[in-house]
């Protein structure tokens, strides 16, 4: 016959038991939550370090773009007679800037030339050679920096239809500038800008101003960053 006491130190056994599985369930699922938290902690670096390496890659590409310079053109030695040139100011050296006006590199190329514009007070003919295709869309001549060109009361700008000028040149990419003295020999062929759409102090930019403030400068070439002018 079992007695009370012994029904007691069963239930106390069992109760025990009960216990400890308990406590073996909640660890089980301390464990399992853990080992969740963990894994989501891990998902969540390996999702940051995917994105910082595609951001840092993305970032890569676009600064070679930014750097990565046009060819230099084989300019003419002696200033070629060009219709339209003229018409200008005679006796002063001759800057002759290249623009496409749909290339967005060329709005920071624009900015650059005005300050050249602006340090020359008039001691230089500035000409901006703007190109223009055959059959042209009507948006070419409503671009921003088509705009700014005509806008402008320190250069002035004629049309290169069919880049016929350029190619006298020999300029393949748009934002390139060239200075001739007033003899008509060159001086200075390159860029105005250190980078694709990039404005800042570079040293093409003071060539030219150093030429035409002071006659002289030792620098005779920088890299052109630019669209081309000329599809292929």
């Amino acid at each position: 016959m079992v007695t009370m006491e012994q029904n007691l130190v069963h239930e106390q056994t069992r109760q025990g038991g009960t216990d400890r599985l308990d406590k073996q369930r909640r660890k089980i699922s301390d464990l399992a939550s853990m080992q969740l938290k963990i894994g989501s902690q891990t998902r969540l670096f390996w999702a940051f370090g995917v994105w910082i390496l595609a951001a840092g890659t993305g970032s890569a590409l676009l600064w070679k773009h930014a750097l990565t310079p046009a060819p230099l053109p084989r300019l003419p030695p002696v200033l070629p007679s060009v219709p339209g040139l003229e018409t200008h100011a005679a006796g002063l050296p001759t800057l002759l800037v290249f623009l496409h006006p749909l290339c967005p590199c060329s709005e920071a190329s624009f900015s650059e030339l005005l300050k050249v514009a602006r340090a020359a007070q008039g001691r230089a003919r500035i000409l901006v050679l703007m190109y223009e295709p055959e059959a042209k869309p009507v948006d070419w001549k409503d671009s921003k920096l088509a705009r700014r060109v005509r806008a402008s009361q320190e250069v002035h700008w004629m049309e290169d239809t069919t880049g016929r000028i350029a190619a006298q040149f020999g300029v393949e990419a748009s934002g390139t500038a060239v200075l001739y003295d007033k003899e008509g020999a060159l001086v200075y062929g390159g860029g105005l800008t250190w980078a694709r759409g990039h404005e800042g102090e570079n040293a093409g930019v003071d060539a030219m101003i150093e030429f035409i403030v002071k006659g002289k400068t030792s620098l005779r070439a920088r890299p052109v960053f630019g669209c081309k002018i000329l599809a292929d």
